[in-house]
């Protein structure tokens, strides 16, 4: 079995989640509530958080809100201790 993605070539299940679905959701659900400035973290070597930041800017564009970069933290990698290296605001 393999996660996140399918292996070409290797005949085997693959668990994949659907990463812009869940931050398309979450983006539209921070916007009915009213907030425009809404921050993403993540670690961008990673095909899933590649995926879940285009989700984020893709959504927050359709709502004629421009990405702003500020607003973008890169962690330097995706393990919990690594949210402890960003930069507070």
């Amino acid at each position: 079995m393999t996660l996140s993605h399918q292996e070409p070539g290797l005949s085997c299940p693959a668990v994949i989640a659907d990463n812009r679905g869940g931050v398309a959701a979450a983006v539209e659900h921070l916007l009915e509530h009213g907030h425009e400035r809404i921050a993403f973290a993540g670690c961008l070597a990673q095909f899933d958080i590649q995926e879940r930041y285009a989700a984020y800017r893709d959504t927050l564009a359709a709502h004629g809100i421009e990405p702003d970069p500020a607003w973008f933290f890169e962690a330097p990698d995706n393990m919990d201790q690594a949210a402890g290296t960003l930069p507070r605001r």
